[in-house]
């Protein structure tokens, strides 16, 4: 539905609709080079109550519900071959 939406107070990276439920969903996307840390280090208290406000904007200018989905991305070389790179993609739901 759309991609980096900008609003004053932040920027929304993806906003889609799930075609099989309906459901429409902000969706904030993280990569790192390491899979090492804890999804917790990946987005702080700070980002996640910033997306909250980004989401009431978004109800209030379509009239639409809005879910927020989070996506963690690791991409890291391969130890198997160090021509490969090894992708791991993690995701949860911000509950508010």
């Amino acid at each position: 539905m759309g991609r980096n939406i900008r609003f004053r107070a932040g920027e929304v990276d993806l906003v889609a609709r799930d075609p099989r439920t309906g459901a429409h969903w902000v969706i904030e996307v993280r990569g790192r080079k390491s899979s090492q840390y804890e999804t917790g280090w990946w987005i702080s208290f700070a980002k996640v109550q910033k997306l909250k406000k980004l989401v009431q904007l978004m109800t209030i200018k379509t009239k639409l519900s809005y879910r927020i989905l989070f996506l963690q991305i690791a991409v890291v070389d391969s130890k198997k071959d160090p021509e490969q790179i090894e992708m791991t993609i993690k995701e949860f739901e911000i509950q508010d």
